[in-house]
């Protein structure tokens, strides 16, 4: 279909491109892409007329990248890279594809072979117009509807009274409580339209989440509601992320500070505790509550010795010892005992030294766990007064889950001093679940004495027989007041068995009737089965794989926790920011087939001794130390360049996007041997409007510009004028990266378009030929290699940041950084020549140390695995891509993922990862990332990588990406997930409440639990009840059933 117009010309190409679509109509979709990728390598050799040279060869020709425009360019690149398994396998007799190798984490699916056909399609147009240029090849034409971002329902048109009510909030301190179905997303999206409306800055709005799917439900309403203006300029998400990026945009961090997850803070204690004991703890593994503890005891520290109010104090979480975990905390030494070796308590002056070890550690790390984020938030805005008051408009949902350590960061940002302002919470009393992290009724209950309260009572979700179920619940056994409970809008008739509870005689026939359940469910529904703990939503899924029940789990490790994802996550990092210790020690830790070296060990070795000797984690990789020729860091590099000769540059642009702003203004001096040889300074021709402010100051290349406007050239002859000046000399900057490639990016518009003018017959232009920038050296990045010699010679212990302006005020250098080209080259000679001075001394010393064989084999793994795509992925970085194809970010994640070798040959594991993979691929490209707005993967990188590292599985269930309609879900994992079938596990004492608990608040927090359990459901609940553990000692249904049994039909199985 799309390849018969080859046909006549090139027959066995349409052949190819026919077969693969033949291929993908019968869902084969890995051999699709493959056959595409053979498609692509044949035009190749058509138009090379070569037969021995590889794919990734012949598109690095000076013919192909004479012939081929960007676009085109990037069709080859994108078909090699999905169907490269090629390289595994042979075409057998039949045609057929013959499996000679497999990797565990290749998965094709039908978008991936749907992309690859619309890519083949480009190149087929190409190739035509090459052949005949009066062709007019037909437009593609997809076997499927093509990708689309995936986006929320439509908000009402029309809110009640109540609603309305809370949408028109505009000043004072007020508390909505919301109930699930009131249509509260709706309520915060409209609230927004009526400030805009009222004449409130996007700039003067919060709006603020606790999880990051409530901040992407939100997004979604606000992009669907305002599609005729932009709003990237509003923050919508969770707290964390925002104190994130108020800590690193403010300076208050080191900007190559490192954000720790769960897993790192426990490789980082368990560390430190091991190095504090003679003989280490061989064999022993610090239990993960344990590691919680220590945590928590250090925020608590941090707060009492940094003058926190004492109600927000960090709770610490209960911890016991017992015989399950005695053994481990004694080897710890975190426990006392007696003389005779038993247990007496847990060493709590142990315990906080550890947690003194683990704040120093982190500080001269440069490293934050979460709580750190809201710790130095609070200390630095109570420290700032002029940075409170921030903003005159908030709003803050899933209220009940904040700490009031949080509620007290809110607080410090809102304006309350004007006129107009206003700070709304919207909350839930009866899902006050995660007391663990800080967050009880006790919350809603303070805001009460402070706030004006509103509730919403309309459920626009529920239909009655649950809601009246629901309200019963909430009314008699969470004590909340019934005046107040939400009203049921949808009457309908009560499906047979809606609401059933079926004991089981054990915990086994409750699993064989669950299966039975499930046998009859409409194909079309979702049905999740809500359990108590890991261990028995492992119990269900097995039994599930047994009957062949298609299922997806969402409980015990999360897979953003496996060795891959954090892999990958710690690759993206490093493709941002290659300066970074953090996340290279990652990298080579996930990288490396035999733990001999814990994460904290790596880490260390990178963050201590590197730095010492002028090394940066990124020289591992980039450079090699098996050639006593070349040199073996970014150090001894530029001391070679630096002899030789070197062109120092800086632009001015109209604005931050590459590929869409413009040069217009170069500055460049050539040094040789250090010694400035020539100056240019060039003015550039734009249509586009030059920015008036650069952030909070006036910009002051508006009167610059004017100034030299009788010196305008156009962007042709200016860059021409340039890179003839540059020659072949390496090029040099402060981020010369962005710089670069801005030269680069308009430079190759102009060159496709001189291309277009000139036409594809025409021989070879030096000018449209040349190689750009690519040779380079960023003083930014040397600035980091050198710190500690600029902290000795600053006499500081901490630098304001690595800014050119910084660095050169606390060096006492000659220069200026103006915001004027010229002004800041000769800012960054002087920088440039400062560092020399300090270079050589420690590049003597480098060789010797990286012929460790221990850092030999680290960067060996590096430069086999990682090297030629992240040499791709950088030259990738500023490109534009189309907002059609598959995120550049999605593109690069999955070709890394591709590249690592095989982690395990547990068939379980790899069946999960297999199922994830490319739902996390279409979650990323479909739900979060903006391809529009995103364009680059610079872009999608900086917007969308904190939250990438802080995603977890029910992210992916609470979009349209899982196809699955069956779920096995923990309690807490379930909490913002709706369904239409609900079946809760396990519903006895024992369970609901736990049987250690006796305390009356614990035993509500348990009856809080079971409320959100049966709460996911929008159709039918299903309660199922052993009647005996599994040692057959009886058991009785939950008390807190007692007062819903009559709603229930009651049946034994």
């Amino acid at each position: 279909m799309n390849f018969s117009p080859l046909q006549l010309r090139k027959p066995a190409l349409a052949a190819l491109g026919e077969r693969a679509e033949n291929l993908f109509r019968d869902h084969h979709y890995r051999e699709c892409t493959q056959v595409m990728r053979q498609f692509a390598e044949g035009v190749l050799r058509t138009i090379l007329k070569d037969d021995r040279h590889t794919y990734s060869e012949m598109m690095r020709t000076p013919l192909v990248r004479q012939l081929a425009d960007s676009l085109t360019f990037e069709y080859f690149r994108r078909i090699r890279d999905l169907g490269n398994e090629a390289s595994h396998f042979r075409l057998g007799t039949s045609g057929t594809m013959l499996e000679t190798g497999e990797r565990h984490y290749r998965v094709r699916t039908a978008d991936d072979a749907a992309e690859c056909l619309k890519y083949g399609h480009g190149i087929a147009v190409w190739l035509m117009s090459l052949l005949d240029r009066e062709f007019r090849y037909p437009d593609f034409r997809p076997l499927t509807p093509p990708r689309a971002r995936i986006a929320a329902q439509g908000a009402p048109v029309v809110f009640n009274p109540d609603q309305q009510a809370a949408i028109e909030l505009s000043q004072g301190r007020h508390l909505v409580l919301a109930p699930p179905g009131c249509g509260k997303t709706a309520i915060l999206t409209e609230r927004i339209a009526v400030a805009l409306k009222d004449g409130v800055n996007l700039s003067d709005m919060l709006c603020l989440t606790f999880t990051n799917r409530a901040a992407r439900g939100m997004k979604e309403r606000i992009d669907e509601r305002f599609t005729d203006r932009c709003m990237d300029t509003l923050y919508v998400g969770n707290l964390h992320r925002f104190c994130s990026r108020l800590l690193f945009d403010n300076d208050v961090v080191s900007e190559i500070s490192t954000i720790l997850d769960e897993d790192d803070v426990h490789d980082v204690i368990e560390g430190l505790l091991i190095e504090n004991i003679p003989g280490g703890c061989r064999g022993r593994s610090l239990p993960g509550n344990a590691a919680d503890y220590i945590m928590a005891r250090s925020a608590r520290l941090f707060q009492e010795a940094n003058g926190f109010p004492e109600e927000t104090f960090h709770r610490t979480p209960e911890f016991d010892v017992n015989k399950k975990n005695q053994d481990e905390l004694d080897a710890f030494g975190l426990i006392k005992v007696d003389d005779f070796g038993r247990c007496i308590e847990l060493d709590h002056a142990a315990i906080d030294a550890a947690a003194r070890r683990y704040l120093e550690y982190k500080t001269a790390q440069h490293l934050l766990d979460f709580n750190d984020l809201l710790l130095k938030a609070w200390a630095w805005l109570d420290a700032t007064p002029e940075a409170c008051g921030r903003y005159a408009w908030i709003q803050v949902d899933e209220v009940q889950d904040l700490s009031p350590l949080q509620l007290d960061i809110v607080k410090k940002l809102w304006n309350d001093s004007i006129d107009r302002s206003v700070c709304v919470y919207f909350g839930d009393e009866q899902q006050a679940i995660f007391s663990f992290m800080g967050a009880k009724l006790d919350t809603l209950r303070a805001l009460h004495k402070t706030h004006e309260i509103h509730r919403l009572y309309r459920n626009f979700r529920s239909p009655d027989y649950l809601l009246n179920m629901f309200n019963t619940y909430a009314q008699r056994v969470l004590e909340c007041d019934p005046e107040f409970l939400p009203k049921a809008e949808k009457t309908v008739a009560r499906p047979e068995g809606a609401l059933r509870a079926i004991r089981t005689a054990t915990p086994q026939s409750q699993l064989m009737l669950l299966c039975d359940l499930l046998e009859g469910r409409r194909p079309e529904e979702t049905t999740a089965v809500i359990v108590p703990s890991n261990r028995e939503a492992d119990a269900v899924s097995a039994a599930f794989k047994a009957q062949d029940i298609e299922h997806f789990k969402i409980s015990g490790s999360d897979i953003f926790r496996q060795n891959i994802l954090k892999a990958a996550k710690a690759y993206l990092s490093v493709l941002k920011d290659d300066f970074r210790s953090a996340p290279w020690a990652q990298l080579v830790y996930r990288l490396s087939s035999k733990k001999n070296l814990s994460l904290k060990k790596i880490r260390d070795y990178l963050a201590v001794e590197f730095p010492r000797r002028g090394l940066l984690a990124s020289d591992l990789m980039l450079y090699s130390t098996h050639d006593e020729k070349e040199p073996v860091s970014a150090l001894e590099d530029f001391m070679r360049a630096y002899e030789g000769e070197l062109v120092v540059f800086d632009t001015e642009t109209t604005g931050l996007d590459i590929g869409l702003d413009e040069v217009i203004q170069i500055a460049a001096v050539k040094l040789r041997a250090g010694e400035v040889v020539e100056r240019l300074v060039l003015y550039l021709e734009t249509e586009r409007e030059i920015p008036k402010m650069l952030g909070n100051i006036p910009n002051p290349m508006l009167e610059e510009y004017e100034a030299h406007r009788a010196e305008l050239v156009t962007p042709e002859a200016g860059f021409k004028i340039f890179l003839d000046f540059v020659g072949y000399a390496p090029v040099v900057g402060h981020n010369v990266e962005y710089d670069a490639n801005i030269v680069n990016a308009q430079y190759a518009v102009l060159k496709d378009q001189l291309r277009r003018v000139r036409g594809d017959a025409a021989g070879p232009d030096e000018d449209v030929d040349r190689t750009e920038l690519v040779r380079r050296f960023d003083t930014l990045k040397l600035s980091h290699a050198l710190e500690p010699a600029i902290l000795k010679a600053a006499g500081l212990a901490r630098l304001p940041s690595h800014k050119l302006k910084d660095l050169i005020a606390v060096l006492g250098l000659e220069g200026s950084n103006t915001h004027k080209a010229d002004d800041d080259v000769e800012a960054t000679v002087s920088l440039l020549r400062w560092f020399h001075a300090q270079a050589r001394p420690l590049v003597e010393l480098q060789r010797r140390f990286l012929s460790n064989p221990s850092v030999v084999r680290m960067s060996d793994t590096l430069r086999k695995i990682v090297l030629p795509m992240f040499l791709e992925h950088r030259n990738l970085m500023y490109r534009r891509m189309p907002a059609d194809d598959e995120a550049i970010l999605v593109q690069v994640f999955r070709q890394f993922i591709e590249a690592l070798p095989n982690y395990t040959d547990d068939e379980g594991e790899i069946e999960n990862i297999r199922k994830k993979l490319p739902l996390i691929y279409e979650y990323l490209d479909r739900v979060l990332i903006n391809t529009t707005s995103q364009p680059t993967l610079y872009a999608q990188l900086q917007r969308n990588l904190v939250q990438i590292n802080s995603l977890k599985e029910p992210d992916l269930c609470s979009s349209d990406i899982v196809r699955d309609r069956v779920f096995i879900s923990t309690v807490h994992k379930a909490k913002g997930l709706e369904f239409d079938n609900v079946i809760v596990t396990s519903v006895i004492d024992g369970t609901y409440p736990f049987f250690k608990n006796h305390d009356k608040a614990d035993i509500l927090e348990d009856a809080r639990k079971l409320y959100v359990a049966i709460s996911r459901t929008k159709r039918t609940l299903v309660l199922t009840m052993p009647a005996a553990n599994a040692w057959n000692y009886a058991q009785r249904p939950s008390r807190f059933l007692e007062s819903i049994s009559t709603y229930f039909e009651k049946s034994s199985a």
